[in-house]
C-alpha cells in the first residue's frame, strides 16, 4: 500500500494524554479520500442516552458507517467496523465497534474522533495531504474532548472537558456534552475516525461520505432513489458508442453549504481505470468569457471535476491547465456516480448562485456531452438561503451576552483567522462603583463563549475608574485584540486603547501594562474606529466630542504615539460646515497605498445633516487630490466607510426623522460611491429604505455586493429590530437577499430588501457587522429585554 509522506504532529498542552504520545504520525491513503467523513443530522435511538455498557439499545438506530477488517496494518489497535451517532438530551451519542478490544488505558490516544462542527472544510484541522480530510473543529480522543486551536495542519489542541463513556470488550459508548462542542440536535456535523498509527491509520466509514435524517435529503450511500425527486440538468440518449463515457443524465442540488452532483452513464463508471474521461466544467462565475474556453459554445469554467478530484483553472483561454484544489467525497454504484463539493471551494457559500455545468467525456476522436442541449452548456439554479439567521450558530442563529447583570451593549465585532469571533462594546456592574467599562467577548465559530479567553470569554477593562465605553476592534496578525474607545479620565475623556493578548489577559507590552490614553483637543476627545497597517501600527480615528474637528491619530506596535505622523502623532481637520456641539466622525479604511480613508458626518449649521468623506496621505497631511480639498460632502450623515474591490471608497448613512412620501416614517439612505479621485460615481440618494431611522456598518463581500446592518422599526410600534440590507455591486438593493415576505410598511408597500429579525421577547438594535470566510455574516448590536436590562446580541446569518 502506497502512503503519502508522514507528518510530524507535536501536541500543545493536554492534561489527559500520556505524555510519550507527545510526537505522533498519521499518514493518509490518497486513495481513500472519498472514504474519510460523515455528515449528520442525527438520527433517534431508542434509550441511547443511557451510557451503561447495555448496546442493545443502538440495534433501533441507523448505521452511520461500516468499514470491513482490511485495515492495512492489522496490528493498529482502532481498526474500526462500525459506527452509529445520534443526539439526545443535550448530548451527542456516539457507538463504534473495532476488530480489537478497546483500551483507552494504554492506547487512549489511538481513538480519534474528527468533528467538523461548522461545515466548513477551510477551518480547523485539515490533515496532512491538502485540504481533503474534513475541517476538524473538535476531537474526541479516547475518552477527552480537545478543540482545535492551530492552523491547516498544524496539530495544536486544546483541552475542553471529557466524556461518559461505556466500554465492552470491542464495543464502545460515549455521551459527549453538545454545548461543549456548540452543537443543537439542528447541526449539521461530519465525523471522521482516525486510528492514529504511523504504519497504517484507518478510516471510517469507507462507503459512506453524507448521512442525514430524515432521510430527505441526498446524501453520498449510493441510494440514488432521492435524485428521483430533483429536475435533470439534462438527459441524453445512450448512444454514443466509441467513448465509454456516455452520459446519459445529469443532476445537482445545495444542500448543508454543499454542492451535490449525480450523473449515469450507459457503461458501469470506472474512476480507477479511466478516471480522465470523467470531466465535469463548472462555470461559477456566469461568465462564458473567463476560466477554460475550450470547448465548442464556450463555457467558461472557474473548475473542473475530474473523476473525483476539484481542479481550479490556472490557465488561459483553452489552455488545459489546472491545479488541483482538493480530492472529493463520492459514491460510485454501477453507472451511477454521487459527489459533493463544499461550496467554500467554490466560492459560492452564501447566497442564491448559478452554477454552469457541462459534462464531456475525453477521448481524442469524440466526445459526449450532457445536457442534451450541447453544445454550449446548462444552468441550473442552486438555492442557498440569503439573509437567513444560521441555525447551527448559537441557540438557533443568534444568543446575547451579559457580564455582570447591569446594562450592556455592543458595537464592534472582528473575526480571528481561526474563525473565533470578538465582540467588543461596553458593560456596567451594578455592584461597582467604576462607572461603564470597556467589554470583550470572544465567541467560538459556533457562537459559544470561548471559555479559553480569560476564563469565561469575556473581559472588562477599567481605565481611570470613571465611564469608559469601547467602539471598534481589530485583529493583528499574532492574534492580538486592539480595541479603541473613550476613558474618562477625571472631567475629560480621552481617545482610549486595549490591547489584548490571545488568552484575554492585557498585554504587559502595549502602553500602561496593556492601555493607553491620550488627549489631543481638550476636553471631549471620543476614539470611534480603527485598522491596523501591514507594518503593525494603528491608526485610530474620534472626534473631539462635538467642536467640529475631526482627530486622527497613529500609534506604534508598542502603544507609544508615531511622531512622524502629524504633528505629535495625531492631526486635527476643522470642518466649518458642522455646527459646533454636533459633529461625529465615526469610521475609517486603509487603501493599499497607505492612504487614510475617513467618514464623518453630523448637522450644519442650518440644522440638516451632512455628512463627508475625506482622505488622509500616509504621513497624516490632508490629500488635496481628493474630493474639494481632501473632502466630499453630501446631504445626510454618514456612518460608515469601506472600499469597494476597484479601490473606491462607499459610505452610508441617515436622513431622519422626516417626512417622505409614506407620512411620518423614518427613512435610511445609502450615499454612493466615490472614485479614488473623491468623485461620484454612483449615488442613491433617491432611493430610501423605509421603516430603518439608520444604518450603522458596512462590509463588502468578495463579489463586490454590500452588506448593511442597522435597525428596522416595524410600522409606529415602539419596538425595532436588527436590520440587515444588501446592495449588488452597481449599488441596486440586491431583492432576492431578504427572506421577508409579506412584510408592509404603510399599510400598502411590500418590503423586500430589508432582513428584519425579531428576537422574541427583546428590541433590538445593529451596529456592526464582519465577514466570515465562508461569505457568513456576523452581526451584532444591542438586546433590551422587557425590563428595560441590555446586553450584547450576536448573530450569524447565511
Amino acid at each position: 500500500m502506497k502512503f503519502l509522506k508522514l507528518m510530524s504532529r507535536t501536541l500543545g498542552i493536554r492534561p489527559h494524554l500520556d505524555r510519550s504520545a507527545v510526537q505522533k504520525q498519521i499518514g493518509l491513503r490518497r486513495w481513500m479520500f472519498w472514504a474519510v467523513v460523515v455528515g449528520l443530522l442525527f438520527p433517534g435511538i431508542a434509550n441511547a442516552q443511557t451510557i451503561d455498557g447495555n448496546f442493545s439499545e443502538w440495534s433501533s438506530g441507523e448505521i452511520i458507517g461500516t468499514d470491513p477488517a482490511t485495515n492495512v496494518n492489522p496490528t493498529d489497535v482502532a481498526d474500526w467496523l462500525t459506527l452509529w451517532a445520534t443526539f439526545q438530551n443535550g448530548n451527542l451519542l456516539i457507538s463504534y465497534q473495532t476488530v480489537q478490544n478497546i483500551d483507552f488505558n494504554n492506547n487512549a490516544w489511538r481513538y480519534e474522533v474528527l468533528l467538523d462542527t461548522d461545515s466548513n472544510p477551510l477551518t480547523g484541522y485539515r490533515g496532512s495531504a491538502g485540504n481533503y480530510m474534513l475541517g476538524a473543529d473538535y476531537m474526541v480522543e479516547g475518552g477527552t474532548i480537545y478543540r482545535y486551536t492551530g492552523t491547516g495542519t498544524n496539530w495544536s489542541w486544546s483541552y475542553v472537558g471529557t466524556t461518559t463513556y461505556a466500554i465492552s470488550g470491542n464495543l464502545l459508548e460515549m455521551a459527549v456534552p453538545g454545548a461543549s462542542l456548540g452543537i443543537t440536535a439542528s447541526t449539521w456535523i461530519k465525523i471522521q475516525l482516525v486510528g492514529n498509527n504511523a504504519a497504517g491509520p484507518d478510516f471510517v466509514p469507507k462507503d459512506i461520505a453524507g448521512f442525514s435524517y430524515p432521510r430527505d435529503q441526498v446524501v453520498l450511500d449510493c441510494d440514488f432513489s432521492p435524485w428521483s425527486g430533483i429536475n435533470p440538468l439534462g438527459t441524453v440518449p445512450a448512444g454514443n458508442t466509441t467513448d465509454i463515457v456516455d452520459w446519459t443524465g445529469a443532476w445537482a442540488l445545495s444542500q448543508n453549504r454543499t454542492f451535490y452532483l449525480s450523473y449515469t452513464t450507459a457503461s458501469p463508471i470506472d474512476f480507477t481505470n479511466n478516471g480522465s474521461r470523467y470531466n465535469v466544467l463548472l462555470d461559477t462565475d456566469n461568465n462564458p468569457n473567463t476560466g477554460y474556453v475550450g470547448l465548442p459554445g464556450g463555457a467558461g469554467a472557474e473548475y473542473l471535476i475530474q473523476a473525483s478530484t476539484l481542479y481550479s483553472y490556472a490557465g488561459t483561454g483553452n489552455n488545459w491547465v489546472w491545479s488541483e484544489v482538493t480530492p472529493l467525497s463520492y459514491c460510485v454504484s454501477g453507472n451511477q456516480v454521487e459527489l459533493e463539493v463544499n461550496e467554500q471551494y467554490l466560492g459560492v457559500s452564501s447566497g442564491n448562485y448559478t452554477l454552469g455545468i457541462r459534462l464531456f467525456g475525453d477521448n481524442p476522436t469524440t466526445w459526449d456531452l450532457a445536457p442534451a442541449q450541447a453544445p454550449g452548456f446548462e444552468t441550473t439554479l442552486v438555492n442557498v438561503p440569503k439573509g437567513e439567521l444560521d441555525p447551527t450558530f448559537s441557540s438557533g442563529g443568534w444568543g446575547m451576552t451579559n457580564f455582570s447583570g447591569g446594562n450592556d451593549s455592543a458595537s464592534g465585532v472582528a473575526i480571528q483567522s481561526n474563525g473565533d469571533i470578538v465582540v467588543v462594546g461596553t458593560t456596567s456592574n451594578p455592584a461597582s462603583t467604576q462607572g461603564t467599562n470597556f467589554a470583550v467577548a470572544r465567541y467560538l465559530p459556533n457562537g459559544t463563549l470561548d471559555t479559553s479567553f480569560a476564563g469565561t470569554g469575556k473581559v472588562s477593562t477599567d481605565f481611570f475608574g470613571a465611564n469608559d465605553s469601547a467602539s471598534g476592534v481589530a485583529i493583528q496578525p499574532n492574534g492580538s485584540i486592539v480595541v479603541v474607545g473613550t476613558a474618562t479620565n477625571g472631567t475629560v475623556t480621552e481617545f482610549a486603547l486595549a490591547r489584548y493578548l490571545p488568552n484575554g489577559t492585557l498585554d504587559p507590552s502595549f502602553g500602561d501594562n496593556g492601555k493607553v490614553a491620550n488627549s489631543f483637543l481638550g476636553a471631549s476627545d471620543v476614539g470611534a474606529g480603527l485598522a491596523i497597517q501591514s507594518n503593525g501600527q494603528i491608526v485610530v480615528v474620534g472626534n473631539d466630542g462635538g467642536g467640529g474637528h475631526c482627530v486622527l491619530a497613529r500609534y506604534n506596535s508598542n502603544g507609544s504615539l508615531d511622531t512622524s505622523f502629524g504633528t505629535g502623532g495625531y492631526v486635527s481637520v476643522s470642518n466649518p460646515a458642522l455646527a459646533p456641539g454636533l459633529s461625529v466622525t465615526v469610521a475609517l479604511a486603509l487603501q493599499a497605498d497607505g492612504k487614510i480613508v475617513v467618514a464623518a458626518g453630523g448637522l450644519d449649521v442650518n440644522g440638516a445633516y451632512i455628512g463627508s468623506v475625506g482622505r488622509f496621505n500616509p504621513d497624516g497631511s490632508v490629500d488635496t487630490t481628493f474630493g474639494t480639498s481632501g473632502v466630499t460632502a453630501f446631504p445626510g450623515a454618514a456612518t460608515a466607510v469601506a472600499l469597494l474591490p476597484s479601490g473606491n471608497s462607499l459610505s452610508v448613512g441617515w436622513v431622519g426623522p422626516v417626512a417622505n412620501t409614506v407620512a411620518g416614517l423614518l427613512t435610511s439612505l445609502l450615499f454612493g460611491e466615490l472614485n479614488p479621485d473623491g468623485q461620484y460615481v454612483a449615488q442613491l440618494s433617491s432611493q430610501y429604505i423605509e421603516n430603518v431611522p439608520y444604518l450603522a456598518a458596512l462590509a463588502v463581500q468578495s463579489d463586490g455586493e454590500i452588506v448593511a446592518v442597522g435597525t428596522f422599526l416595524p410600522g409606529s410600534t415602539s419596538s425595532s429590530d436588527l436590520a440587515l440590507t444588501r446592495f449588488n455591486d452597481n449599488l441596486g438593493f440586491d431583492y432576492s437577499f431578504s427572506p421577508v415576505t409579506g412584510l408592509v410598511y404603510g399599510n400598502t408597500v411590500p418590503l423586500s430588501v430589508v432582513a428584519a429579525t425579531n428576537f422574541p421577547g427583546y428590541t433590538a438594535t445593529g451596529s456592526a457587522l464582519a465577514l466570515q470566510a465562508n461569505g457568513d455574516i456576523v452581526a451584532v448590536g444591542t438586546a433590551t429585554n422587557a425590563q428595560g436590562g441590555t446586553s450584547f446580541l450576536v448573530a450569524r446569518y447565511r
